[in-house]
């Protein structure tokens, strides 16, 4: 009786003195290898599975509650979408020992069990940014071209088809052989691409059209120019929208479809479903916000003191509108509608110069400014630079030099290069 007695008394000072050191040693992390007494369980989360369901599939409720609140600590939980992965690491009899949540490739958040419960933070992966540079030749349309060259991404080829918008119509101008070069960042984490960074630089050579691009920052802006430092940008967007077609044109005597006689039309009417967004032509001053008789819901911008434009009809304004302040070219304003007098949701896009309506689909729209000449020397070198990228992705250069294409990426380190035909 006695011994038993010695003996549970040698185990309570023992459990004491661990607690004592526990508490002086503060949150120790327990520390654990991928052994067979610790298990890995990788997911990603689906459509209209909650957090919570998720991690219940495999994990009490007392476990599966303690880890989601950890976890909420440092990231906001209700932003958990469709697609997010994730990884845990629990032992054999279901105690959870660390939950990796990766809500995009560059951004993870850990939980991890110490002594005192669970902790949470969030850790950066390690990141690499190389550049790369890629050729294909167009068989069908620009996206096919891009995306079967091994673009994977539907924003990057929408950004690449942005910078030659004033020079390239891709809907009508591209023809089967067009040619297209891209250099740009991608960021790595492991070895595996994981996010595309800027387009540095682009060139498109087709039947109808050939430009090339280079990106150059100024400033706080950053654009695309040509070889010689004109921008590529116009002073305008070829239009305010994304739209169907044009269902009226600029015609100064136009039979009105509701009141059956002729008023002139000192404007486009742009067809397009309801709701569609509405962009600022160009950099300006909202100068009107409001009810505008037949026009309905209008916006008018002042661009400069020579030119302005209103859109007209707009089902509602975007957030945060209103006189007085500026916005930027491409910035949303409203959404297509058909307030006022309309017989079917359309823009009615008004363009004046000095005060004039004018026809916009006539206008040789300027350009944006050039590079400034304190600069002209920097840019040349950017442009060097890049047109050495377009040399090694010649066919020839790759048909007829290997051995050079396997020096430049060992000695410049930027990666990656392919030529791809579509």
């Amino acid at each position: 009786m006695k011994k038993n007695f010695v003996r549970l008394a040698v185990s309570a000072g023992f459990m004491i003195f661990l607690l004592i050191i526990g508490n002086r040693l503060g949150n120790m992390v327990f520390p654990f290898e991928e052994t067979k007494r610790i298990e890995m369980k990788s997911g990603e989360i689906q459509p209209g599975v909650p957090l919570y369901n998720e991690f219940a599939k495999n994990y009490s409720p007392r476990e599966t509650l303690s880890i989601c609140r950890a976890l909420d600590r440092v990231y906001d939980t209700s932003r958990v979408s469709p697609g997010d992965r994730y990884r845990v690491y629990n032992t054999t009899y279901g105690a959870v020992v660390k939950l990796v949540y990766k809500p995009s490739p560059l951004k993870n958040y850990v939980v991890e069990r110490t002594t005192a419960g669970f902790i949470s933070f969030e850790r950066e992966p390690d990141v690499q940014q190389k550049l790369v540079a890629v050729r294909g030749e167009i068989q069908s349309s620009l996206y096919a071209g891009l995306a079967g060259s091994g673009i994977t991404s539907a924003n990057f080829i929408m950004n690449f088809a942005e910078i030659f918008q004033w020079q390239v119509d891709f809907l009508t101008e591209v023809r089967r052989g067009d040619e297209f070069g891209i250099v740009y960042e991608q960021y790595f984490v492991d070895g595996e691409p994981v996010e595309y960074g800027s387009i540095i630089a682009a060139e498109y050579n087709g039947k109808r059209a050939s430009r090339t691009a280079y990106r150059y920052t100024e400033g706080n802006y950053s654009g695309y120019y040509d070889s010689e430092g004109g921008s590529l940008r116009k002073q305008f967007l070829r239009a305010p929208l994304e739209y169907t077609r044009i269902s009226s044109h600029y015609n100064p005597s136009r039979m009105h479809p509701i009141h059956r006689e002729v008023r002139p039309h000192l404007g486009i009417d742009y067809a397009a479903p309801t709701g569609t967004p509405v962009s600022s032509i160009g950099s300006g001053r909202v100068t009107y916000i409001g009810w505008k008789g037949g026009f309905g819901k209008t916006v008018r911008i002042r661009h400069s003191s020579t030119y302005s434009s209103q859109y007209g009809h707009l089902s509602r304004y975007a957030r945060g509108l209103r006189v007085g302040i500026n916005v930027s070219q491409g910035e949303v304003i409203g959404y297509v509608g058909m307030t006022g007098t309309a017989t079917g949701p359309h823009l009615d896009f008004r363009f004046f110069r000095h005060g004039e309506p004018i026809n916009y689909l006539n206008v040789d729209l300027p350009p944006a400014e050039s590079i400034s000449g304190e600069n002209m020397d920097d840019f040349k070198e950017t442009v060097r630079e890049a047109d050495r990228y377009f040399k090694y992705l010649q066919s020839d250069f790759f048909d007829d030099s290997p051995g050079l294409i396997r020096e430049f990426k060992e000695t410049r380190g930027y990666g990656v290069l392919s030529k791809k035909g579509i």
